[in-house]
């Protein structure tokens, strides 16, 4: 004993690690969990069955866990605690063995073609935290047991085709923060004992077929305390916007758009404190909106087209009407065909055949998200940041009035060096990665569809240089470019060529005469897939993302010089 007590402790905490390494390789996969992982594997495609090699899904010898599969150890035992096995064309019924892995935290089967309802067995699920089945094809109600799933943080079930009344069961989840239910058949009103739910940040149940109106869904004193971002769009929602609804002291965007609500716009909804997005188009509201809320400090954007508003009333911010007529940097990839199948979706928006994108999950992220990434921007670079308007391509000198092409930066950014003054303008992106935030890392070097976007942006500003920002929860990267003149020429004379031989005579007839199918009627205006410059411009695209620095890379938080 004296001798052992003579031993390094470096030698002892090695000797324990070693200790515990080994019992981790001999443990056993719980024999629950390797028949339920097997009744799985039977019952899918070969897209996962493939991958799925062995009979231990915790890995056995030399061979590794299953894809998809992750495992922990709990006393004596291997068990399952993440699932998720996404984007593999899986076919069929929502496998119910599933239900089996008691210890599961994390299951996410999204983006497949399940079918059917959601068992009731799925309230076995108690440890469940993360439960993703969005983009299938689940059908009929869902259980009520899913109010079960007590350590429930994230929902998502959105794009699937669920109908009857959202569970009131819901509202037994302490722990539900996301919830995502948009884009489904839900009737009924939505359940206002979703608003006791004391972390609930976001609610999404737009594109349904719901009924009622805010007042009964906010009915419950100190409601929905957490809640940041609330979707009740394209809808069936009756009745005015209440005044109570500014208790909400802690919600971010409000989404109305598409829906039957009258009334006028209380001055109370200008006092939420941090409301940067209020979406009211396309509704019966009248009157007129108050003062207040042209002058909140962080409303960003207002919506208010398709209302019955006095003549006067404007929108807030960079909206859409300002965009109509105009081609706008963000937009110059698609133009010219780095896309080529949106090449004519663009064609038919600027022509007015079909509504403009109204933007989705990735745009909702990065419009909540932008404002902490400029702040980490400034924080990096030390740079101080001015927001400009929209701005259009008019400057003096110019021999042609180029008043069609325009953008929206995010930014400029002024500063001196070796005592000659040096403009740039700013872009932040922030990028969705699909909702699969485990795999956010900062990039290592731009794509090139970005690059039209950054010379349009330099020339319609007039700026030498553009700083382009990415961020991510997990890290981000800051990369330089500069002007390109000749580049901007060959691009220009693209861009020329898709809105004054395409767009405006085909807008011009669209809006003269009564078009229904404007892909056939007007197929001799209708642009190719890519322009003819397109592939000069895209290896063009490569030389100057090539030249362009990486100056900054960080990952959580470590900053790392290039």
């Amino acid at each position: 004993m004296s001798k052992m007590a003579n031993w390094p402790s470096s030698i002892l905490l090695l000797s324990l690690m070693l200790s515990l390494l080994f019992n981790v390789a001999l443990s056993k996969t719980l024999k629950r969990d390797v028949k339920a992982l097997n009744e799985i594997k039977s019952s899918l495609g070969w897209r996962v069955v493939y991958s799925w090699v062995g009979d231990d899904p915790c890995g056995d010898g030399d061979l590794p866990p299953w894809s998809g599969v992750t495992c922990s150890v709990q006393g004596d035992y291997r068990v399952v605690t993440d699932l998720e096995v996404y984007a593999v064309s899986i076919v069929g019924p929502f496998p119910i063995a599933v239900t089996n892995l008691l210890d599961l935290q994390r299951l996410d089967l999204h983006n497949n073609k399940l079918t059917g309802p959601i068992p009731p067995q799925i309230g076995r699920l108690r440890r469940l935290k993360i439960l993703n089945l969005r983009w299938n094809k689940l059908q009929d109600m869902l259980p009520p047991e899913i109010g079960e799933l007590k350590s429930l943080t994230h929902l998502y079930l959105s794009f699937n085709s669920f109908k009857g009344e959202i569970p009131r069961e819901l509202a037994n989840l302490p722990q539900l923060r996301y919830l995502y239910l948009h884009e489904n058949r839900f009737t009924g009103r939505v359940p206002a004992e979703l608003g006791t739910l004391r972390n609930l940040r976001h609610l999404d149940v737009g594109n349904n077929h719901l009924v009622g109106t805010i007042r009964e869904l906010i009915r419950i004193e100190g409601c929905f305390p957490a809640l940041r971002n609330l979707y009740l769009n394209n809808n069936y929602l009756t009745g005015g916007i209440p005044a109570q609804l500014s208790n909400l002291t802690n919600l971010e965007i409000l989404h109305l758009s598409y829906n039957k609500m009258t009334g006028i716009i209380p001055s109370a909804l200008s006092r939420l404190p941090k409301l940067t997005y209020l979406y009211l188009d396309h509704n019966q509201f009248s009157g007129r909106i108050p003062e207040a809320f042209y002058k909140h400090p962080f409303l960003k954007e207002m919506y208010i087209e398709g209302n019955a508003f006095r003549q006067g009333v404007n929108p807030i911010g960079l909206h859409k009407d300002l965009r109509k007529n105009k081609l706008t940097a963000s937009t110059f990839a698609l133009a010219i065909g780095f896309f080529p199948k949106r090449r004519v979706q663009l064609w038919l928006e600027k022509i007015g055949a079909i509504e403009p994108f109204p933007g989705n999950l990735a745009t909702c992220w990065s419009n909540i998200k932008e404002e902490e990434a400029l702040e980490r921007y400034k924080l990096i670079t030390g740079n101080t940041v001015v927001f400009p308007r929209f701005q259009v391509l008019d400057r003096d000198g110019l021999e042609d009035k180029d008043d069609w092409l325009a953008a929206s930066p995010d930014g400029v950014v002024d500063d001196v060096v070796f005592g000659l003054p040096s403009r740039g303008v700013l872009e932040v992106k922030c990028p969705f990665f699909g909702g699969e935030m485990r795999n956010a890392s900062p990039w290592k070097r731009l794509p090139l569809y970005c690059v039209p976007q950054a010379q349009g942006l330099m020339e319609i500003l007039d700026r030498d240089w553009m700083d382009f920002y990415v961020w991510t929860p997990h890290g981000s990267s800051l990369f330089r470019l500069y002007r390109d003149v000749e580049y901007w020429d060959t691009l220009k004379f693209a861009l020329h060529d898709f809105w004054w031989n395409h767009v405006v005579p085909a807008r011009e007839l669209y809006a003269k005469y009564n078009i229904t199918k404007p892909i056939t009627q007007l197929s001799h205006l209708k642009p190719e897939p890519r322009h003819e410059l397109c592939s000069y411009l895209v290896y063009e695209s490569k030389r100057i993302v090539d030249n362009s620095k990486l100056l900054v890379r960080e990952i959580n938080g470590k900053i790392q010089d290039y």
